[in-house]
């Protein structure tokens, strides 16, 4: 058998099968919003900051310092906020989306 090579990145992307393990509670049955107070946003929040401190473990950040963003409008506002804050530039990568590289 034979797959093929996809290379459109910026619109979506394989998940390795142990991601979709961990994911699938929260597809299926823990869908709540992390914003909320009820009981489903609260199992939520809790997984949301679980992963905050996985991944800041992993590169050797604080939990603070990591921001999950929705979409690339999300992470707009913050590179920008974050330029004009740090009276700085930022790089990314060549295959980033648009929205991204060349914000308005």
């Amino acid at each position: 058998m034979t797959f093929p090579i996809y290379l459109d990145y910026n619109a979506t992307a394989p998940v390795a099968p142990e991601v979709a393990d961990a994911m699938e509670p929260f597809l299926r049955e823990a869908f709540g919003n992390p914003s909320s107070s009820h009981r489903y946003g609260r199992r939520a929040h809790e997984a949301v900051e679980n992963a905050r401190e996985n991944v800041a473990a992993l590169i050797g950040a604080r939990a603070g310092e990591i921001v999950f963003t929705g979409c690339a409008a999300y992470y707009v506002v913050i590179h920008k906020s974050l330029m004009v804050a740090l009276d700085t530039t930022t790089s990314s990568q060549a295959t980033e989306t648009p929205s991204v590289v060349f914000p308005s």
